[in-house]
């Protein structure tokens, strides 16, 4: 009865609250079957995140590994470090080292020897739950926080308890502390500095939006809206080659999904009694559980998985040009199987791509 009345009481004094509805696959997002049909560089457990360094060379995390990726005649993966959390994304720290996210703890610099340096030595306030980094210029560095007390492998709770708690925040390396810069984000996920320096992009997942900052004065006040409304919600995001960026959407939008988060009485009621992988929301791969939810559009018939039906798990990246506007999109539909895309790279002439969902390096080339 509470949640009730909060809604009716939120219909009464917001009428005209921002509401965005799912926008179609349609122009530069239209579906189709690339995703499928790249070439496949290595299999690994978990990929979260792909970057290169200054030289090129590529760096991989996945579970509480930082692999480099040695393409060639028969790609290779070799561990750099190994570390006691989880690492998610990955950013190359302009003097040889990787910084990496680690969750719990906070952002770690790696070096080339595989040493690594917590950044704040961990004091109260580092983003324990960091999800993107990026290095400056200056020499300071930025990192998001999806959520304050939601480690990122949890994002899905995050998601469906309707988290607002996200933080950008920048670290001085001249004093070692962290400093909050722009609080109340949706589930900030990647960060990326615009080719001429001027200017940095965040994506917000929950809020379905791509971001922008002057880079010399990021509070709330400067930031710009890039993109208002994605069909998904959107991870990582990298320079492309030519001005433009490269950006990954880790799960799709659905009508159901949409229209659960809505339902306050009825979201809680499943949070509160049903185990996770049972919940209506997205996920980074569909796992055939008999339990796990379906749309009428996405029961199989005589074996048959249409591949535009409502998906639980997708695959699916875009490419921006130099002011942010979708040009053109990769996708893996409802029936296909190279979904959960979490990380993205452009370098050495060929787009890398981590499809955690699927345990899979994959690797678009002439881009």
């Amino acid at each position: 009865m509470t949640s009730q009345l909060v809604e009716y009481l939120r219909e009464v004094l917001f009428p005209n609250r921002d509401r965005h509805g799912i926008p179609p696959l349609d122009g530069a997002w239209r579906a189709n079957d690339t995703l499928e049909q790249i070439g496949v560089v290595a299999g690994i457990e978990a990929p979260d995140d792909i970057v290169a360094d200054e030289d090129g060379r590529l760096y991989v995390s996945s579970g509480k590994s930082l692999l480099r990726l040695e393409p060639g005649a028969a790609e290779a993966l070799h561990a750099v470090a190994s570390a006691e959390a989880v690492l998610g994304g990955l950013c190359a720290d302009g003097t040889g080292g990787i910084l990496a996210c680690a969750a719990g703890e906070g952002v770690l610099r790696i070096g080339t020897d595989g040493a690594m340096t917590l950044l704040g030595g961990g004091t109260g306030d580092a983003p324990k739950h960091a999800t993107g980094v990026l290095a400056l210029p200056d020499g300071s560095i930025l990192a998001c926080e999806g959520a304050r007390e939601c480690a990122p492998a949890d994002w899905v709770h995050d998601l469906m308890g309707k988290g607002r708690s996200g933080r950008l925040m920048r670290f001085d390396p001249g004093t070692g502390h962290w400093q909050t810069l722009h609080d109340g984000l949706a589930w900030p996920a990647g960060l990326c500095l615009s080719p001429d320096g001027g200017a940095v992009l965040m994506t917000e997942a929950w809020r379905h939006r791509l971001l922008r900052y002057p880079a010399d004065d990021i509070r709330p006040q400067s930031c710009e809206v890039v993109i208002p409304n994605m069909p998904g919600y959107p991870a990582r995001i990298r320079p492309g080659d030519d001005g433009g960026y490269w950006m990954s959407l880790f799960a799709m939008r659905t009508a159901l999904v949409e229209l659960v988060l809505e339902e306050t009485a009825l979201r809680e009621e499943m949070i509160e009694t049903m185990e996770p992988d049972h919940w209506i929301a997205p996920a980074l791969a569909a796992t055939g559980d008999p339990h796990e939810f379906t749309q009428l559009g996405r029961v199989r018939v005589l074996g048959y998985l249409k591949p535009w039906a409502p998906p639980r798990a997708y695959g699916l990246v875009v490419r921006l040009d130099g002011r942010g506007r979708p040009v053109v999109s990769m996708h893996s539909r409802a029936d296909g199987s190279r979904h959960g895309i979490t990380g993205i790279c452009a370098a050495n002439g060929a787009l890398w791509i981590a499809a955690k969902g699927c345990g899979l390096i994959l690797r678009a080339g002439e881009i």
